[in-house]
């Protein structure tokens, strides 16, 4: 069992909140679009996380001692949890995990960054994506459903670039502070970590060296 006292993460600063909060909407995302192992039981469990989640932690990073928001936010990751503990993660892990081994970026960041990337990418495959912006649409109100799919995804992807940036966190990995120099002297390590990483094996979409390769050079840019 687990023990949820919202009360415990009021003194969090708030770069820790984001990241933890990243994280959190990794899994859920993860969870719902690869769809592998998503099922009855997991669904409604990420789709919620993901709707709290967006609610709530611009809230909790602004307004840290704000009680309900950070309770909002504790069930939230715990849904989470219990959304990937049983679909499982994939492509966001493999490459936030090589990205926070290999420049020390925070892991909730390293994951959430890659959010869109994923989605993109993971899109040629599954439609997972639709059903996550149709709740989006219904349950918050957002404007991301288009008359085609690809239009959905694009409004999918945008939204969540602009989440993830108004946290102060940036979508590209350069502005993380790397340079040129510094990833291409390390890229090698960063591809052949995330194609050996377990998450990996679970992406609904099988990505091989040069995939990754490629998905590191475009986030390093913060391109489609």
């Amino acid at each position: 069992f687990a023990i949820i006292l919202p009360e415990l993460t009021v003194g969090m600063p708030p770069d820790l909140t984001v990241g933890t909060g990243l994280d959190a909407l990794a899994h859920a995302v993860d969870a719902y679009v690869n769809r592998h192992w998503a099922s009855d039981f997991t669904d409604p469990m990420a789709l919620k996380a993901i709707e709290l989640i967006i609610k709530y932690l611009p809230v909790v990073y602004k307004q840290p001692r704000n009680l309900e928001a950070r309770s909002k936010m504790s069930i939230a990751a715990t849904m989470a949890g219990i959304a990937f503990g049983n679909a499982g993660t994939a492509i966001t892990h493999a490459l936030g995990h090589s990205l926070g081994k290999v420049f020390g970026i925070h892991h909730g960041k390293s994951v959430g960054i890659f959010i869109p990337y994923s989605l993109k990418f993971e899109a040629k495959v599954t439609d997972g994506y639709v059903g996550l912006a149709k709740w989006l649409n219904f349950s918050l109100n957002l404007d991301v459903v288009a008359e085609t799919k690809e239009g959905t995804l694009n409004k999918l992807t945008q939204f969540f670039k602009d989440f993830i940036t108004g946290l102060g966190v940036p979508i590209a990995l350069k502005d993380l502070g790397i340079s040129r120099e510094d990833y291409e002297a390390k890229k090698a390590a960063l591809v052949k970590y995330a194609y050996e990483d377990p998450t990996a094996i679970f992406s609904i979409r099988p990505a091989n060296i040069n995939d990754f390769e490629k998905l590191f050079d475009y986030a390093y840019e913060g391109k489609d």
